[in-house]
């Protein structure tokens, strides 16, 4: 009995590979991908990656088959063809300019990280924080406080209360689940509603594309104003986040990582040219602000910490890479997400996703049923973006024509794109929560996915 739980998460990989060969021999061999619909198989990718993570918790190799799948699909069910897709697919992510200055910040972020246990500074906050909070119903609290101050990117929400507070969690007896469970839930949840946010300019323009030729007379900001009391799902997962919580010196690099992010984000996204401050941050290049926020973060604390005479600079270099080291598996796994989602794209997963529930759309259910729609989309693909740029354009001409008020119709997409998003195993900001508050990430997708179902039903 030992070794079969040893090895039965090997032994079922090996199974679907040979159950892929067999068909592969029973289908015509093609080098080229072929250009039809895959119907039910465009589900087939993402379907094996999700529930190969929840069997075998080996989130790596699963989503490598998962990808696997859908490249072999596409090349015509040959599996050589499949393998050498695969790997164009995972060399194509990883070199994308934007997938790589997330990945460089990932490293940066963990060298911060050793140098700050280096010079005794997390535990110089653990003391300051633990010296007001002695519990854990505290604890929780002031990391979802800290998560609402965060509010302007998800991905800096989860380096910056993920890299401060998990100590905190950890002195306090919090498990590190539940710390993740509440990094995430004040991620894309309060980004996604924020007045002022990387997220604003993205859902703000997409508004503007579905209603360009319409009838409607609103400002697209305006419509995104209007749609934010109707965001339930992101609105409910904060609140329960409280619910559930309720039943300093060596950490100026933080701060630096703080201020250098928000004014990077000013300053790509136009600075004094900007007709505002909301208006630069919505157009930001957030991973590049965020980038120069770790790296002057890297620079002040070895500046700083070298005048302290804590450590040689040896002893930092040391650090900085051990904490950079801690990223690799995680980064990995961010590839691999990536990756999925482009095999996704190439064999149309979300179009299906819309297409089958098109014929069984009436106008009291639109809003529920574009939730769900997006809840599938954004959970089997990983991105809520790209879930909110497929479904936007359907959700509003069918809002219009339906008599359906357009910012119920708009937030359903909205924030059912957050829901899926939010529960799903492959996702990038999921992935960065479990990362960053050091928590196993199918351990931590399996505690939140009845939260998010809480709020969701709620919702």
């Amino acid at each position: 009995m030992y070794h079969w739980n040893k090895y039965k998460g090997l032994l079922l990989l090996t199974l679907i590979i040979f159950m892929f060969f067999i068909l592969s021999g029973m289908a015509l061999a093609a080098e080229e991908e072929v250009e039809k619909s895959y119907g039910f198989l465009s589900l087939l990718p993402p379907l094996v990656a999700i529930v190969l993570c929840f069997l075998t918790k080996q989130v790596l190799a699963s989503l490598f088959i998962g990808i696997w799948v859908g490249a072999t699909i596409l090349t015509g069910w040959n599996p050589i063809g499949g393998v050498t897709k695969t790997l164009g697919y995972i060399v194509e992510n990883a070199a994308d300019s934007w997938n790589a200055t997330i990945l460089l910040f990932d490293f940066v972020i963990g060298g911060l990280i050793g140098l700050i246990y280096l010079s005794g500074g997390a535990q110089a906050f653990v003391k300051s924080v633990t010296d007001k909070v002695n519990n854990s119903r505290g604890g929780q609290f002031t990391a979802w406080l800290f998560g609402l101050i965060i509010f302007f990117d998800d991905y800096a929400n989860t380096a910056i209360v993920g890299n401060a507070f998990m100590p905190v969690t950890d002195k306090l007896g919090i498990s590190r689940e539940k710390f993740s469970y509440i990094v995430d839930s004040t991620a894309a949840p309060v980004a996604s509603l924020a007045l002022i946010s990387t997220w604003v300019g993205y859902e703000v323009g997409l508004i503007g594309d579905a209603i360009e030729g319409t009838s409607v007379s609103l400002t697209p900001y305006t419509i995104f104003l209007q749609s934010i009391p109707y965001r339930f799902y992101s609105i409910f997962a904060i609140i329960l986040v409280l619910a559930i919580a309720l039943s300093q010196r060596d950490y100026g690099p933080l701060i630096v990582l703080v201020v250098v992010s928000i004014f990077g984000m000013w300053w790509t996204g136009g600075g004094t040219s900007a007709e505002s401050f909301t208006a630069a941050i919505s157009d930001a290049d957030a991973m590049t602000a965020l980038l120069w926020g770790a790296a002057f973060a890297v620079i002040v604390a070895i500046l700083m910490y070298k005048a302290q005479g804590i450590g040689t600079l040896a002893d930092m270099m040391d650090a900085f890479i051990d904490g950079a080291k801690m990223m690799v598996l995680a980064n990995l796994i961010l590839i691999s997400a990536w990756s999925i989602g482009s095999v996704c794209d190439g064999i149309g997963t979300a179009p299906y996703v819309v297409n089958a529930a098109k014929g069984v759309i009436s106008p009291v259910l639109l809003p529920m049923i574009m939730f769900i729609i997006c809840n599938i989309i954004s959970f089997s693909t990983g991105t809520s973006w790209g879930t909110m740029a497929i479904a936007m354009p359907i959700a509003v001409p069918l809002a219009l024509a339906l008599g359906v008020p357009l910012p119920l119709g708009i937030s359903a997409v909205l924030t059912g794109s957050v829901m899926g998003d939010h529960c799903s195993p492959l996702s990038d900001t999921t992935i960065m929560s479990s990362m960053f508050s050091g928590s196993d990430h199918m351990d931590h997708v399996k505690t939140q996915i009845p939260y998010a179902l809480t709020a969701a039903g709620v919702a």
